[in-house]
């Protein structure tokens, strides 16, 4: 009986220290601060955006996957206030505020008004990945723990900035409908 005891603490053990030694160190890039004068101001876009859903489904009889892209156009204004000036006139770098505006048959709907802080990073590019330039927002209302009551409506998006010039910034992200298989993309050209 108490080698079979000794027996189990040897298994238990080696197994823990197979795992520990079998654990990968995770690598995070480099995260390199952009100055945001270049992309503070008003940001708005052309009474459109390119939207495209993802939907990954399981068969239940004969538990094969499809997968079904669907991409379209959305009549909706959205506009990126970068860097609020205040009463005063002195202006908060790290503000913003994103206005939505939905047109349902040329007729625009309330304007959804989301405010909050922002920053810039920029990952370090590499031999064989370029440098990526992401603009995070945090919303000022909500707490951390929204994002998992309701996932569609995280206090916390991140753009990427796909491509940027003096007075045009594109811009795509990814929201995610309570899975990864079920996920929205959106791209939206802005003009300064």
């Amino acid at each position: 009986m108490k080698r079979y005891k000794i027996f189990q603490l040897l298994v238990i053990l080696s197994t823990m220290a197979f795992g520990l030694i079998s654990c990968e160190k995770t690598v995070w890039p480099d995260i390199n601060k952009v100055g945001k004068t270049d992309y503070m101001g008003i940001w708005k876009s052309q009474n459109y955006r390119e939207k495209t859903t993802y939907i990954r489904t399981q068969n239940l009889i004969t538990k094969d996957f499809t997968a079904r892209d669907t991409t379209y156009t959305e009549t909706v204004d959205m506009q990126f206030d970068l860097g609020i000036a205040r009463a005063s006139g002195m202006m908060v770098t790290d503000s913003a505020k994103i206005t939505l505006t939905t047109f349902v048959d040329g007729v625009p709907k309330t304007p959804v008004v989301k405010t909050g802080y922002f920053t810039i990073g920029e990952t370090a590019g590499g031999d064989y990945l370029g440098k990526t330039i992401y603009l995070n927002f945090w919303e000022k209302t909500t707490t951390i723990h929204t994002g998992f009551a309701n996932p569609i409506a995280e206090p916390y998006t991140t753009y990427t900035v796909v491509s940027k010039s003096a007075t045009e910034m594109t811009l795509s992200w990814v929201l995610y409908n309570n899975t990864a298989q079920n996920s929205v993309a959106y791209k939206v050209v802005l003009k300064k």
